[in-house]
């Protein structure tokens, strides 16, 4: 017999998240703890922030950690960097709600959902420009790049090349963000 998920109400949960310290996320009232990253994750959410703090705050903005959460509708995620003006901030749960720019950074075990639920519901998101997606087991970067139509377009980026973050007008190099980080091993399927 399976065991029914607890759902709890928005409000529940933001209560909930704000004295704990396992992080979790929020999806049609199921919470979702927050599992631990691998070395190459680690060391790629540490790099985008150091390369992206100061050049997006001359912009008069800033870049938030893992540890800030971002709410499409009625969800809640903890992207690995989100790009945003502003306060951005609720009633005092510092959830940002005006995200420019959220970078994910793939793992076998999370690719799925980045490219999937959490894209669809971010899309959702009216000020969101770009939404990146930094692999953690070869040197590539897609940028999702928001139209004027509402349509996406998809630019992929490599060793020696550079990305262009039009959120802030800033220049993201492919191997300074890889520099220091030894990938994850890619799962192979006997």
């Amino acid at each position: 017999m399976q065991t029914a998920e607890k759902r709890y109400s928005e409000k529940e949960y933001l209560a909930r998240e704000r004295v704990r310290d396992v992080r979790h996320e929020f999806v049609e009232g199921v919470e979702y703890a927050m599992a631990g990253a691998s070395r190459a994750h680690s060391d790629l959410q540490q790099n985008l922030v150091v390369l992206l703090r100061a050049a997006v705050r001359s912009s008069g903005c800033n870049v938030g950690g893992p540890d800030q959460r971002v709410q499409p509708g009625a969800r809640y995620y903890y992207p690995d960097l989100v790009g945003y003006c502003g306060s951005g901030n609720d009633d005092g749960f510092h959830t940002l709600r005006d995200a420019r720019l959220i970078i994910e950074v793939l793992s076998a075990g999370t690719e799925a959902a980045d490219r999937g639920e959490k894209f669809e519901a971010y899309a959702s998101l009216q000020s969101l420009v770009e939404y990146v997606l930094v692999d953690s087991r070869r040197m590539r970067v897609e940028r999702f790049l928001r139209q004027p139509d509402g349509s996406w377009r998809l630019d992929a980026f490599g060793p020696g090349a550079s990305v262009h973050l039009t959120a802030f007008d800033v220049e993201l190099s492919i191997d300074a963000l890889y520099e220091g980080v030894t990938l994850e091993p890619a799962l192979r399927l006997l």
